[in-house]
């Protein structure tokens, strides 16, 4: 089996993912994506209500929701952080800090194989590079395209059950 450029690429990221996971440990990354994901919600569910506190500071509306809607992504980021890292802390004393840095390589591992499918699902649905001959002659991509239709079944279902809770 010959590798072409993608797969090196492919396993970039994946090793990429799994070495900062290694470093950070589980309990970090795990609030990290938490964090990301409340700071989205907590964007879509309260920008208009911040906006309204803005409205003396910032006139033009459409950069006055921008303002209050990178304020709380942010906002909400900073304290998933600052809440992330006091609980590594927590568990670095507790004397269970190897472990957390072994669930993080697993953690990791999964998180650079879930941003690979994504990337090999959605990037040929925008620009067309399914008939390239690197992507054609990619050892991995065959692996990673027999999991789309169980990919985009599982995303559409977390969709719908985020958007419900919104």
């Amino acid at each position: 089996m010959t590798l072409a450029t993608i797969d090196y690429a492919i396993m970039v990221v994946v090793c990429f993912s799994t070495i900062l996971s290694l470093f950070r440990g589980f309990i970090r990354e795990a609030f990290s994506l938490l964090a990301w994901v409340v700071a989205y919600g907590v964007t879509v569910a309260y920008t208009d209500s911040a906006a309204v506190y803005l409205a003396d500071y910032v006139e033009f509306p459409p950069v006055r929701l921008a303002v209050a809607g990178l304020g709380l992504f942010v906002a909400t980021l900073l304290l998933g952080s600052i809440v992330g890292s006091m609980l590594t802390a927590l568990v670095r004393v507790s004397g269970l800090g190897a472990f957390d840095r072994m669930i993080g390589v697993m953690f990791g591992l999964s998180r650079g194989v879930l941003i690979n499918l994504a990337l090999i699902i959605l990037v040929p649905n925008v620009i067309p590079i399914s008939q390239e001959s690197w992507w054609r002659e990619s050892a991995l991509i065959p692996y990673f395209l027999e999991f789309e239709v169980w990919g985009t079944a599982t995303f559409l279902w977390f969709l719908d059950f985020f958007l419900a809770w919104m």
